[in-house]
């Protein structure tokens, strides 16, 4: 069988030797990544219309490209903790970092992603009330 990494066997032996070794001695294993990658482009940290906490546990959902260019014009930004502050740097939000979010004091913010949680908890209660503020600004009249 032969390996990916020839040299793997010899370096994992030298690296038994590593304290006292001399610093040009001394190998660093490669881990080995599967081959089969996904493309980033498909994947989608939180997907539009996902419920959403931000830092100061306040609730949102998660705004499609559609919505937020709507949104965008009819309700001013919220500018609350964890949110992208450079000028210009959302107008195309990717919802793997950036992540447009309406919260439930009819604001809306660009969010980074790491400064937002998927609640443990099933917010019953909290999904019709933000669905209903969402359709209420975009003019959305329920059947």
């Amino acid at each position: 069988m032969q390996s990916e990494f020839p040299n793997l066997s010899t370096s994992l032996r030298r690296t038994k030797f590593m304290i006292g070794a001399a610093p040009e001695r001394v190998h660093f294993v490669v881990p080995h990544f599967s081959k089969e990658r996904k493309p980033m482009a498909n994947h989608q940290s939180y997907p539009p219309g996902e419920m959403v906490k931000n830092l100061l546990n306040q609730w949102g959902i998660v705004l499609s490209k559609e919505q937020f260019s709507k949104i965008k014009q009819l309700v001013k930004e919220g500018r609350k903790p964890g949110r992208h502050f450079a000028p210009g740097c959302c107008s195309n939000p990717d919802y793997i970092i950036q992540i447009p979010v309406l919260f439930e004091d009819d604001t809306y913010d660009i969010m980074k992603a790491m400064n937002l949680k998927k609640p443990a908890e099933n917010p019953h209660e909290k999904r019709p009330q933000l669905q209903e503020l969402l359709h209420g600004i975009l003019g959305i009249v329920k059947t």
